[in-house]
């Protein structure tokens, strides 16, 4: 369940999801939670200001307990879908993930109750047929309250990434990858339990002196940055401050959450360009190659990525885009080959990416 109890500023469009949210009024400015639908998206906007939250305002909560709800039908049908995939798939492996069993607020940090899951129930699940994943989100809140009881939910990780030439950097999925093969998305994937568990369910000897719940902080913060590094090629040096922009929950995947991040690259889209070429990065084979937008695109696209779903604007939320005359162009390929959640990645970012903009390109 999702869910905030925390005074805010203002919402938009709080509609639930397995969920209930206050919309009040603070005089004092506190943690804004906002929830806006997007197409086949709900995204969670958690943020004081554009910039987003920094590490010390999220809070990992920690308990096995926090894993799916299990039911010896739909055991059997997620033994089923794994066969069948890995049969088509050499390349998918199982793998245990973290879970998102719900968000909260309290004092003024952002807390995510998490447990534990694996890369196979996720198939059996969140990426079962649709009429499957109705089936068990039905089940789920006649047996338990909760839609998304005997949903995996692993957490996911995505990061916008601008370069100090303000451009953003998108790759290329290759067509072997699991979900949404061929399309354009920002660097992203799963932090590892294993990183922070060993296999008695004791904490790793690198994170002695911390308790569980900041190790599995540690690693779901750390882990996008391992992704931009295993993806580009780009070590950690070379990243300014990561700030969490939100979260997304897929619709079309069952409410499949996914941190969304942020960050400006110290490097310009040529030396990023040339790193990744060289292919030395562990994930090479995962993207067939990268793009950068510049600020004159991305102004295109956000106007019309907020044109198609402008509900995203309806209480105040979409920024003043520059205005100007916008010849769309290639816009149009561009957006029918972006990945849902990059989409979403680029709602949440969309107030940082507009300041850029501004900044850059003189209004008309």
């Amino acid at each position: 369940m999702i869910r905030n109890t925390l005074n805010t500023v203002k919402t938009a469009s709080c509609r639930s999801v397995g969920a209930s949210y206050r919309r009040n009024q603070s005089s004092v400015p506190m943690l804004t939670v906002s929830e806006i639908s997007y197409g086949p998206l709900d995204l969670l906007c958690v943020s004081e200001n554009a910039t987003g939250l920094s590490r010390d305002q999220v809070v990992a909560r920690f308990k096995l307990a926090n894993a799916r709800s299990r039911d010896d039908r739909l055991e059997k049908l997620i033994e089923h879908h794994w066969q069948t995939k890995t049969k088509a798939n050499s390349r998918l492996y199982n793998g245990s993930k973290f879970r998102l069993a719900g968000t909260r607020c309290e004092d003024d940090k952002l807390l995510l109750d998490i447990g534990l899951t694996c890369y196979r129930d996720l198939c059996g699940t969140n990426l079962a047929s649709s009429s499957q994943r109705s089936e068990w989100k039905n089940e789920g809140k006649l047996q338990h309250g909760n839609t998304q009881a005997f949903m995996a939910n692993p957490i996911g990780v995505g990061i916008v990434l601008v370069t100090s030439d303000h451009q953003l950097v998108v790759g290329r999925r290759a067509a072997w990858t699991g979900e949404e093969p061929g399309m354009l998305d920002r660097p992203g994937g799963h932090a590892e339990p294993d990183n922070v568990f060993l296999s008695d369910g004791s904490l790793r000897p690198e994170h002695e002196g911390m308790s569980v719940d900041e190790a599995v902080m540690n690693e779901i913060w750390s882990s996008i940055v391992q992704e931009v590094e295993d993806e580009l090629g780009l070590t950690k040096d070379v990243l300014g401050p990561v700030s969490l922009l939100g979260i997304t929950l897929n619709r079309n995947f069952g409410g499949r959450p996914t941190l969304e991040f942020y960050s400006r690259l110290r490097m310009t889209g040529e030396q990023v360009h040339r790193i990744y070429s060289k292919g030395l990065q562990p994930e090479a084979d995962e993207t067939t190659a990268i793009h950068f937008l510049p600020p004159s695109t991305l102004q295109r696209l956000l106007q019309r990525l907020w044109q198609g779903y402008p509900e995203f604007g309806d209480e105040g939320l979409q920024p003043e885009v520059p205005k100007g005359s916008f010849e769309l162009g290639d816009e149009e390929e561009v957006l029918r080959e972006m990945s849902t959640p990059l989409k979403g990645a680029l709602h949440l970012a969309g107030p940082l990416l507009l300041q850029l903009i501004q900044s850059y390109i003189p209004s008309a």
